[in-house]
């Protein structure tokens, strides 16, 4: 059965739905239709039954205030945040994966879009199959102002911000990471090709390195991309110093669902060892990050004969913030020990991090040993 909940005041709520558990395949499901039994009566949306995909999860909201006076009845698509601008409001949703986007309203509301098909029925005016883009995807006037409803994609949905800038509550979509300083905006990212940032609504002027940054149009977004900074390459290398012995035995915690037991620091007595050679000419300053792709159980970074931090094999790489321990870090003794991961071992890997064994009852190896830089740019509200 589809798992749903009901977040109400007896008005207006959210319908919260999970399709997803880890180790449990819990696949699409056809056919659904909420009715919701509210005091004003029964409310059923969407309009037309929807497949929920598998692994998905969201929430939807119903008689949801948009404000302007203007009451959305139903959604398949999940809010994420509003601004103003003047005396126009602008909403934005995320679009659920898989599921057509649909908005309600009452029948009388002034509705207008530039893709959707928007009918009524009954005492609805419905939007249906919208597209998630950059731009308005409805717009409705009111006597109190103009309000505007924009579909984000999935994707773009986890790349909107909202903050203050500028004197004026704004939204940036970027997949740098974000920062907002007094009139500074700052975006960082370990790809330089993120460095670019849709500002809506955007202020009347935006400089980088002292001078004017020229806007593009994106959808409702004025985007601004400045030069990239210069590419950083630097390059770490491995020296093994110590082979790894046995695995070590993997006991069962004790508690209600056994689950296997974090190494003890006398099982790293029989770690592969071996020491990281860093560059001498790393700017410690723009933070670079150490990222270690490896197979094994567990891994521990040390400096010095300190431990810096550890990590439990998931397939991802494990990264450590230079930074931090600056300027040891540059010249002292730096290693990574890493426990060998037994075939057997009681622990769940999701299929994509399962290494190849082969005929080996373990495994333990750093494929790669890299300094990614994390490059910045600063933007200016002059």
């Amino acid at each position: 059965m589809l798992r749903w909940s009901v977040r109400s005041d007896g008005r207006s709520g959210f319908v919260f739905v999970n399709n997803y558990q880890r180790l449990c395949d819990l696949p699409a499901k056809p056919g659904v239709q909420f009715t919701l039994k509210l005091p004003s009566g029964a409310l059923t949306f969407p309009e037309k039954p929807v497949t929920v995909p598998a692994a998905s999860c969201f929430f939807w909201p119903f008689n949801f205030d948009l404000g302007k006076n203007v009451k959305l009845i139903s959604a398949t698509a999940q809010p994420l945040c509003a601004v103003d601008d003047g005396n126009t409001r602008t909403i934005f949703f995320a679009q659920t994966k898989g599921v057509p986007a649909e908005f309600v309203f009452d029948r009388n509301t002034s509705l207008k879009s530039p893709s959707a098909r928007t009918y009524t029925d009954g005492d609805k005016m419905i939007a249906g199959n919208i597209k998630p883009g950059r731009g308005a995807a409805l717009r409705i006037e009111t006597p109190a102002g103009r309000l505007q409803i924009v579909l984000l994609s999935d994707a773009d949905s986890l790349a909107l911000w909202k903050g203050q800038w500028h004197g004026h509550g704004r939204v940036f979509l970027s997949r740098a990471g974000l920062e907002l300083d007094g009139d500074n905006l700052r975006l960082t990212s370990t790809d330089r090709d993120d460095l670019s940032v849709g500002i809506y609504p955007a202020p009347p002027a935006v400089a980088f390195n002292g001078e004017p940054l020229r806007a593009t149009g994106d959808g409702i977004f004025q985007r601004f991309t400045p030069a990239k900074p210069k590419a950083i390459l630097l390059k770490a290398t491995l020296e093994q110093i110590q082979s790894a012995g046995p695995p070590r035995d993997i006991p069962l915690g004790k508690i209600s669902q056994p689950v296997a037991a974090a190494p003890e620091d006398a099982d790293f007595a029989k770690a592969a060892v071996w020491r990281i050679k860093l560059p001498g000419n790393v700017d410690l300053a723009a933070d670079p990050l150490l990222r270690l792709n490896y197979v094994g159980d567990v891994a521990r970074v040390s400096l010095n004969g300190k431990l810096l931090t550890d990590d439990f094999y998931d397939g991802n790489p494990f990264d450590v913030g230079l930074r931090r321990y600056a300027p040891d870090i540059l010249t002292g003794d730096l290693r990574v020990a890493i426990l060998p991961l037994r075939k057997d071992a009681p622990i769940y890997l999701a299929k994509s991090a399962k290494p190849d064994f082969g005929d080996a009852a373990s495994v333990v190896a750093p494929r790669q040993v890299e300094i990614v830089p994390r490059y910045q740019v600063q933007l200016a509200a002059p």
